[in-house]
């Protein structure tokens, strides 16, 4: 069975548990998914950061989409109290070495972060940093982006999250015919708002599905414990 709209999303800010309550309030009240359905995010964002988060009462969905063999992309703009130099840029794409402490089990990790895309974007009006950057991670380290800046001497001042995978805070209105491309042109550049949900639908839900089937596929094409002593 492939995820249906029931996958939501949600524009959190600053304090993700309050934003989460409110989210399962407003799902389960029927503004998304109704019933009573329970919700999982995928993933998580700190306290101090800002944008995407993924809801949806599939559990296959957090465990496809998290699982490192899948590599799912994450999008985040980052601000940063001073300009960060080309040289810099190119540190942070091939990899830094940085210290983090899993949150699950907490065991600590020193090594270096994993290849990653890194562009300069313009600095935004009102925005307090003296540059920004935009990083394209397909691993998630406990507060990396934080971490990997501070291995170049730069401190963040806001951290945003864009997309996950195909999923994105982009909203697309629907067109009279159903065309999708249609809908991406008149709507380019319209986000969804602060403490907004809207269902995942169209391509992302494609996205979602293919990432589940894929999960699964793996997850039976592995070994068994028994198999692997055998082999031993």
């Amino acid at each position: 069975m492939e995820p249906s709209q029931k996958s939501s999303m949600l524009y959190a800010l600053k304090d993700e548990l309050k934003v989460l309550a409110e989210a399962r309030r407003k799902i389960n009240g029927g503004a998304s998914l109704g019933g009573s359905a329970r919700v999982f995010p995928v993933g998580r964002l700190d306290r101090d950061s800002s944008g995407l988060v993924l809801l949806t009462d599939d559990g296959r969905v957090p465990e496809a989409l998290l699982d490192p063999k899948n590599k799912a992309s994450k999008t985040y703009d980052v601000d940063v109290d001073r300009f960060v130099s080309d040289a810099s840029i190119e540190n942070l794409r091939s990899g830094v070495v940085i210290t983090t402490t899993q949150q699950r089990d907490g065991i600590t990790t020193t090594a270096a972060t994993s290849p990653c895309e890194v562009s300069r974007i313009p600095v935004t009006k009102g925005s307090h940093g003296a540059d920004a950057l935009r990083f394209i991670l397909t691993e998630g380290r406990n507060r990396q982006i934080r971490k990997m800046c501070e291995a170049i001497g730069v401190e963040v001042t806001s951290l945003h999250r864009r997309s996950i995978g195909d999923v994105s805070l982009s909203v697309l209105s629907a067109t009279e015919d159903g065309d999708d491309e249609k809908r991406k042109t008149e709507n380019a550049g319209s986000v969804l708002e602060c403490g907004g949900v809207r269902a995942v639908e169209g391509e992302e839900l494609v996205y979602l599905a293919r990432a589940v089937a894929e999960s699964a596929a793996r997850r039976q094409a592995a070994p068994t414990g028994g198999a692997k002593a055998r082999a031993a």
